[in-house]
């Protein structure tokens, strides 16, 4: 049943009031009775001043409450009214029924407090503004800890990717910050939205007004095509938005080194304030961040001569050591330029012990360069490779396949898909060929 309220004094809102009314209500005696399973849930709404517009509201209202008799019980206990912030507010029962969707919300949902909701709407509010970037690029962070930028969004050649300007804001409710472009008359708008599970750290860097990002998982890339439709009855031309389409590249530039590089994303801020505006919600939305400044280059590591030249290289190998150099690549264990600078001694391996020796010495090789990072010291991945080779002839200098006799099993190579990188696994001992979906 709706309760209809008057004499609202003007300077109360609708949590306030609902902060009076929970007070009212959960510590009345009279009421215990309906709380058996939780604090009574209720709703208030506050009707708009429609005549004056001086004021957030016009001084009446509606309070619904989810059973009728409990709205008849308050209306016995409170028929003279209730005295809040100097006021007497009066109530009675509203003639019209209440809309079924607040009746089920306040019947299914648990009552929230008024003041958490307050310190929620000011934290949307606070996270609502917008950071200005100039540029978006994918990067790759070399060992030397520099980070090369593979590919700048500012410098896309393809006229329906092109963009001059860039937007960031934080979107609370789904736990993401979302970077998009302004888009040119009759070209979709592009959106790249990353969740702030995703971030595993957020570097902060004054003088370049940079932000890096380094990210578990591929940003999800949108695009979106508004149209302008002329609406007759106001003769206004309205902006219609259609629904987004999942992409998985940027243009073809994009598509070559996005499935390496997705995981350190550089945005360049316009200004120092908009750098400002970024720490100020981030530390808000609790993401943590930090201020280191990086040496930024562009060594074109993932550029397509290089990566031409990989690709007719793998060719020529048996299958199976080719695809343990892909492996490598795509697991973004080794850029296009340190793959190339042991292709002679993969190729030797090959000649002087064969396929299924390289192939383990590769799998060792892989477990070998996962740790490299963590490890203290200056080691290269030659050295890498070197202590494989070693470390695989010490084991068993004999064995090579590390295949069981079971006639039933064979080695199988395992490929996974996602919408923006492919990565490759095994081989590993199995009985069937199997595709999952």
């Amino acid at each position: 049943m709706d309760i209809h309220i008057r004499g609202i004094p003007y300077n109360i809102d609708e949590l306030t009031l609902t902060r009076h009314l929970a007070d009212t209500l959960h510590h009345n005696p009279g009421f215990q009775r309906y709380q058996a399973g939780g604090l009574l849930n209720f709703k208030v709404f506050l009707f708009q001043d429609k005549k004056m517009r001086r004021h957030a509201h016009s001084g009446s209202g509606v309070f619904t409450l989810p059973q009728d008799r409990i709205a008849m019980d308050f209306l016995d206990q409170y028929r003279y009214g209730l005295r809040i912030a100097g006021q007497t507010i009066s109530f009675q029962r509203s003639n019209k029924p209440p809309r079924p969707d607040v009746l089920e919300e306040i019947r299914l949902m648990p009552y929230r407090d008024p003041e958490a909701i307050r310190q929620q709407q000011d934290r949307l509010a606070t996270l609502s503004e917008t950071v200005h970037l100039d540029d978006v690029q994918y990067a790759w962070q070399c060992r030397d800890y520099t980070i090369s930028t593979e590919w700048h969004w500012r410098e896309v050649t393809e006229d329906l990717f092109r963009s001059d300007l860039f937007y960031l804001h934080f979107k609370d409710e789904t736990r993401e910050f979302i970077i998009r472009n302004t888009p040119r008359p009759g070209r979709p708008e592009y959106f790249l939205r990353v969740r702030y599970a995703r971030i595993t750290s957020t570097e902060l860097d004054s003088s370049s007004r940079s932000i890096l990002l380094q990210l578990e998982s591929a940003p999800v890339i949108e695009s979106q095509s508004n149209t302008l439709s002329f609406n007759p009855f106001n003769g206004i031309l309205e902006r219609i938005e259609a629904k987004r389409e999942r992409l998985a590249f940027l243009g073809t530039d994009h598509g070559l080194v996005a499935p390496y590089t997705w995981v350190t994303l550089r945005l360049v801020c316009r200004s120092l304030g908009d750098l400002g505006e970024f720490r100020r919600m981030a530390e808000i939305a609790n993401i943590e961040v930090q201020d280191r400044s990086r040496t930024v280059e562009r060594r074109a590591l993932f550029a397509p001569r290089l990566l031409s030249s990989l690709l007719r290289w793998l060719q020529t190998l048996d299958y199976f050591v080719a695809f343990q150099c892909e492996a490598l690549h795509k697991g973004m264990l080794l850029d296009t330029a340190e793959l190339l600078a042991v292709r002679s001694k993969i190729e030797d391996l090959v000649r002087t012990r064969g396929s299924d020796y390289t192939v383990a010495v590769m799998r060792e090789f892989r477990l070998r360069l996962q740790d490299l990072w963590y490890q203290e010291g200056d080691s290269t991945v030659n050295e890498c490779l070197s202590g494989a080779i070693a470390a695989i002839q010490e084991a068993d200098p004999d064995s090579s396949s590390g295949m069981s006799s079971d006639n039933r099993l064979f080695n199988c190579l395992h490929v996974s898909f996602t919408p923006t990188v492919m990565r490759l696994r095994g081989p590993f001992p199995d009985t069937s060929n199997r595709i999952l979906i």
